[in-house]
């Protein structure tokens, strides 16, 4: 025994929905292009960000390389120097 009169206007099984219904489908429709949006700026903002990352490891890599080549051609040279020094000048090790 429903009677037309007794329904909510916009409610379940309503035929149409109330001007207020609308409008919150809407404020939610943009609101779900707004979170599609950040969602697709942020997916692109991680791959730039996985890319640097690999970028600056790369680079850490290739200078900790070079510091330990340095380190070692130091070594070598100053073992160097210090063998000539002592077989080709007589001086002993310095004091």
């Amino acid at each position: 025994m429903t009677n037309e009169t007794n329904r909510v206007p916009g409610a379940a099984g309503s035929s149409s929905p109330s001007s207020d219904q609308i409008a919150v489908l809407m404020a939610i429709g943009r609101l779900e292009g707004k979170v599609d949006g950040f969602m697709t700026a942020q997916i692109a903002q991680d791959r730039r960000l996985d890319d640097h990352d690999a970028r600056i490891r790369g680079n850490e890599k290739n200078i900790s390389r070079v510091a330990g080549a340095l380190a070692l051609a130091t070594l070598l040279f100053g073992s160097i120097f210090s063998f000539l020094r002592v077989t080709v000048l007589g001086v002993g090790p310095p004091s």
